[in-house]
Parts: C-alpha cells; structure tokens; sequence
C-alpha cells in the first residue's frame, strides 16, 4: 500500500471516530420471551460483510450477563424474542438480528466461553448507519497499531462513540495479545464484542478479555482472533 495513502486512511479512520460519521459498533439490546424483560446494554457487536452477504457479530460471553433470563447453552430461541444492534444515543436507525448462525445446544454457558467467544447472526433488518466491516484474512505483525471503537457501561450515558489504540505484541491461542495507550483495560467492561481494527480498516479481532502480563506486569487487552469467524463463513 502507498505509503501516503495508508496515513491518509488512518487520519480517516480518526475522524470518523471523533465525528461520528460513521459507528463501528452498537449495544446489543436483548427481549426476552418468558419474562418480557429487555436489557438494553448486553454488550457490544458490529456488522461484517463476506460474499456479498451481511452479518453481526459479538461476544459468546456476553450471553453470561444474561443467564438469569434461562439460558444455559449458546442457543437462545428458546428464551430470546428480539436481539438488536442500537447504536450509542442515536435516535433512530438499528439492527434486527436473525438466526444465531454458530448456536450450539451441546455447549454449556460457563467461563469456558471464552475459549471459543464469537457469535454470529443473521441480519433481518438494517436500517442503522453502522459500518459493514470486512474480516482480515491477515495475520497482525509485533507492534502493529489497531483501534477498538466503542462505548463502555461507565460513559453510556453520554458516549456515542470513543476510540482505544494499541499495539499487538502477540498471539497466545486465538486471543490477540494488545497493549492499549494510556488506559487500563479492566475498565473496558461493555465493550465487549467490539470489533477490533487494524491499521487498514479490517476487522482482526473481537473485544473479549485480559490477560495478565507476567512479564511486563499490568494486564494485556485480549481481544479473540476473527480467524475462527472467517473459517466458519468459508466452510
């Protein structure tokens, strides 16, 4: 890629985080059939496009935050009337979300999620202003800069939409091992299921955990690598 060309896309990419011209990424906003509850705030996710085709995409651990509307395995027909995508503050505009594409009956909902953490749905309806990401098929190279866009249970009041950077130290497993600027990443909680940028724009990564820095001390951000997602999409 041209050299001048990539630090325009960067300057881009921040100025559409500052201006809101686009969203990277939205709450997931959850009814429930049994109960008729609705949780407005479960999380993040964000919107790809492979082959033409379009689809959401979150955290499988975001569904622990939930459990006590009856779920137990990452299936939700059962127990979920509506899922949507709500952009942060925004008036109008969302994501209505359709089958859960990697439901599993067989997988129990525990900790263990966070092994394997993605969802994948169907898109029904969009209507939102969010941006339709596209998956790296690229592995990230030691220092490579990437940004989370995205809002946290802490700012939902007023955020529409903050910008975290960082630095890719390495993988260990699928998690991407990241050290973030200037904050701690133990202070993300809502962020979850986030999508992940590099420098180009593409999706690497999904927002799921920490993991501590037994070296360098301090926690790594470690979001879960979008490599699993694009293999079930390319099967």
């Amino acid at each position: 890629m041209n050299k001048a060309f990539h630090i325009l896309l960067l300057l881009l990419m921040a100025s559409e985080g500052l201006t809101g011209e686009f969203r990277y990424s939205a709450a997931n906003a959850i009814t429930f059939s049994k109960s008729g509850n609705s949780k407005d705030f479960v999380g993040s996710g964000f919107l790809i496009e492979h082959h033409g085709k379009t689809y959401a995409v979150s955290a499988k651990h975001v569904l622990l935050a939930v459990m006590g509307e009856g779920l137990s395995s990452i299936d939700v027909d059962e127990v979920v009337s509506s899922w949507f995508l709500k952009p942060f503050n925004e008036s109008g505009g969302t994501v209505e979300l359709g089958k859960m594409l990697n439901a599993n009956t067989q997988e129990a909902l525990d900790m263990k999620v966070l092994q394997d953490d993605w969802l994948l749905f169907e898109v029904t309806k969009n209507d939102s202003k969010l941006k339709i990401l596209k998956l790296s098929d690229q592995d990230l190279k030691a220092g490579a800069d990437v940004t989370v866009f995205g809002c946290t249970y802490a700012t939902q009041a007023s955020c529409q939409q903050d910008r975290f950077t960082g630095r890719f130290v390495r993988s260990e497993g699928n998690n991407l091992l990241i050290k973030l600027d200037g904050i701690n990443p133990s202070s993300l909680r809502g962020l979850s299921g986030a999508a992940v940028l590099n420098g180009e724009g593409y999706v690497v990564g999904i927002v799921s955990n920490t993991i501590p820095d037994e070296k360098g001390g301090g926690l790594f951000f470690a979001p879960f690598s979008t490599q699993p997602v694009l293999d079930f999409l390319n099967r």
